[in-house]
């Protein structure tokens, strides 16, 4: 990433002491260009809180300056920062059926897309909530392992019998990802396989967020999958 241009950035901007709408604009546009890692967003922090250090003259004035810095990193921490601004960040946890719940709430919340990639797929509900999407219009595509796409239990026949736009890999190695995209802007990610087991006996857990950079970065490799396996 070039820090010094957004350095450079930062200093024209302050020339008058104010950040206009469209050098806000400029700036969002700069960061979505470079698309900086967390930890870098960081040092641009850093870099702006100095920059208006080396302004003030007055000590009084810079320990104000220090003490709202610690306010920000309380309220916002640099490792959370990210240039999507994000809101949504849940974990979930297994076994219990919280998760299964905020899952099935989120399937039944989809009104335009629904990428589902998953290694199996045996649990009922989440498959009756699946082929409910796919009937009421949504744009379903769900991707799962061939291995276990036959097993005792699996939903990947009746999912299909439905109509869902079902693709599976084939290969000897397993399609072992569990991610699900929701309308495009949140991804639901982590340990947990669809089934009655995860739900309930094994130690499993998922995230949530609605990050764009991570979401892109899942939905770029579900339709390089999608596409790999058709």
């Amino acid at each position: 990433m070039d820090v010094p241009a957004i350095r450079r950035f930062l200093e024209d901007t302050l020339a008058d002491d104010r950040l206009s709408r469209g050098e806000r604009s400029m700036l969002h546009d700069l960061l979505d260009e470079l698309r900086p890692m967390s930890v870098q967003q960081g040092v641009l922090l850093h870099e702006a809180f100095d920059l208006v250090r080396r302004r003030l003259e007055d000590a009084r004035q810079q320990e104000s300056l220090d003490w709202l810095y610690e306010v920000v990193k309380v309220l916002r921490p640099i490792k959370g920062l990210t240039i999507s601004g994000a809101r949504l960040a849940e974990a979930h946890f297994m076994p219990g059926e919280g998760g299964l719940e905020r899952l099935v709430q989120l399937l039944a919340g989809c009104r335009e897309t629904l990428a589902v990639c998953v290694f199996t797929i045996t649990h009922n509900e989440l498959a009756d909530a699946i082929i409910d999407a796919h009937t009421r219009g949504v744009v379903v595509r769900v991707l799962t392992d061939n291995d276990k796409a036959y097993d005792r239990g699996s939903d990947v026949s009746r999912m299909l019998q439905a109509g869902v736009p079902l693709r599976t890999d084939d290969t000897d190695a397993h399609m072992h990802n569990k991610f699900a995209i929701f309308d495009g802007d949140k991804l639901l990610t982590g340990s947990y396989n669809w089934t009655r087991s995860a739900t309930r006996e094994n130690q499993e857990n998922y995230l949530l967020t609605d990050d764009d950079l991570l979401v892109r970065e899942y939905q770029g490799e579900f339709d390089r999958l999608w596409a790999r396996f058709g």
